[in-house]
């Protein structure tokens, strides 16, 4: 009998040379929890920050969808250009496969977009961080349940109740889903933001374009994640600062320290219904 597979795909920024051991070391673990790797032969970045062009990585991801024999479709990229690929991906063999999407960052866009045309779950992780962090242990309990425990610091920050469907991710990446029909609608869903390199006036921007667009109308609820650069410069208060300022009273909001781009960040399954 033919060992189960999983997918190494690159839809958003080629990888750098130098990250070639911990691509290796994922693949290596991929190995030792006795799956068969299957990796997309442009890894690396070759014209600009592409490793091949959009239809070249979507199609590699669909072809892996459409394998019955794939668990998961592991995404080790991040960046800007994921939303490049997005009008390629096969959505039907999506919603009909079995496999699991994993990614996170800029690969915001695409676990959106999926349940937006599916309806399909994903994870909000990066394998490649767990290489990082070598939990072997971590990735085999989220390949065996394919779910994720919520992380045990969450704390209220307004309200004492949230539930809904978890959607969300990265706020700069979610955004470019605006004005697209890959854009998840929010009503009565819980939103999960988190980012990397913002600086304050950034994030408040971002936030701004969340409220004009009505989401902190339609939200039944507000999680708040890691947010690396402001979280370092400002403290982890200036987040939620500028979070409780723009949301207004009525929206439930949580913080969580656990999950971003840490590399000993939990995953979050996006597209299922939490209950806190």
């Amino acid at each position: 009998m033919s060992k189960a597979k999983v997918a190494l795909c690159c839809l958003s920024d080629g990888r750098f040379p130098n990250e070639k051991d911990m691509i290796d070391k994922t693949i290596s673990m991929v190995q030792t929890l006795g799956f068969e790797p299957v990796v997309f032969p442009k890894l690396y970045q070759e014209r600009g920050l592409q490793s091949a062009s959009a239809q070249e990585r979507a199609a590699f991801a669909n072809a892996m969808f459409q394998d019955p024999q794939v668990k998961a479709v592991m995404d080790i990229s991040g960046g800007d250009l994921a939303n490049q690929c997005i009008d390629y991906l096969d959505f039907s063999a999506i919603a009909a496969s079995h496999a699991t999407f994993w990614g996170y960052s800029d690969l915001t866009c695409v676990i959106n977009a999926i349940y937006a045309m599916t309806g399909k779950s994903s994870l909000l992780m990066q394998a490649t961080q767990l290489a990082r962090s070598e939990r072997l242990s971590y990735m085999n309990a989220l390949l065996e349940t394919e779910n994720s425990d919520l992380p045990s610091d969450l704390t209220f920050l307004q309200g004492s109740h949230m539930e809904g469907t978890l959607l969300g991710g990265n706020i700069r990446c979610l955004l470019k889903l605006a004005g697209t029909r890959y854009f998840p609608d929010l009503t009565g869903k819980v939103l999960f933001i988190e980012g990397f390199g913002n600086s304050i006036n950034s994030v408040s921007a971002l936030l701004a374009q969340h409220k004009s667009m009505g989401t902190f109308d339609k939200i039944s609820g507000l999680i708040v994640g890691q947010y690396t650069k402001l979280d370092k410069e400002e403290g982890p208060h200036c987040i939620e600062k500028l979070v409780l300022d723009v949301v207004g009273s009525d929206i439930p909001v949580a913080r969580t320290h656990m999950v971003g781009h840490s590399i000993d960040s939990l995953a979050l399954k996006i597209g299922e219904h939490i209950c806190l």
